[in-house]
């Protein structure tokens, strides 16, 4: 409905703050139609999207609502304050309201990172800037990165970092997690990728396997641990 009156009311760009999957995990709940669909389903002008932005600051907001809240979240009464801890409250150790936001690999190119991962495993980009030197894709409660290396060394002044060249791929790995590891392995081969070890079993149950997407990210594809992703 939101989506809709933004449409007809013939706004042409939305800035937002928290990604619907990033409020589904919050909340509980999830729209199985994105709001992106939504205004990209309109025939007589576009709605361009910018965000997420100040991510951390949004999701904060609703960290704080909707533990409150119990049952059929809408239409429910909230529950007593006293009996319910918010989600920001700080832990006895660490920074207050602190969580893992994003994971950033930084490569050549990071516009051809973000459609190999979108050709290979479905996942959707979320925000790009207008520089192409950073974008983010939706993949859960936390995001996946990728961002120029010019970037990181405006960022850290120069300083030195492993890189992704070469024939090795950096000494981290993304983890994707599927019901059919085989069908992934293809799936991303015929995006670009190089298995680097066909899928196996691991003692514990879990299938495995490793490829090697074509900026050098090391990626796992594995089938859930415990058998629930």
């Amino acid at each position: 409905m939101c989506s809709g009156s933004i449409y007809w009311a013939g706004l042409r760009r939305v800035v937002f703050g928290c990604t619907a999957k990033a409020l589904g995990t919050i909340s509980g709940e999830e729209l199985d139609v994105p709001c992106a669909q939504v205004l990209s389903a309109g025939k007589l002008h576009s709605v361009e999207l910018c965000g997420p932005v100040l991510e951390q600051e949004a999701e904060a907001m609703h960290r704080d609502f909707w533990p409150k809240w119990s049952g059929e979240h809408f239409g429910a009464e909230p529950e007593d304050d006293s009996a319910v801890a918010t989600a920001t409250e700080p832990a006895e150790s660490g920074a207050p309201g602190a969580h893992f936001g994003y994971t950033i690999v930084y490569v050549a190119d990071p516009a051809a990172s973000l459609s190999f991962f979108e050709r290979a495993f479905g996942f959707e980009r979320t925000f790009v800037t207008p520089e192409n030197d950073y974008g983010q894709l939706a993949t859960g409660a936390t995001k996946l990165a990728f961002a120029a290396k010019a970037l990181a060394k405006s960022n850290l002044d120069d300083l030195s970092m492993v890189d992704v060249d070469g024939e090795r791929p950096l000494g981290m790995e993304v983890a994707v997690v599927t019901e059919d590891v085989p069908k992934a392995v293809e799936n991303a081969v015929a995006a670009g990728a190089t298995v680097l070890k066909a899928a196996c079993t691991k003692p514990w149950g879990q299938t495995v396997a490793y490829v090697r997407a074509p900026d050098g990210t090391l990626v796992e594809l594995c089938t859930p641990i415990g058998g629930s992703s």
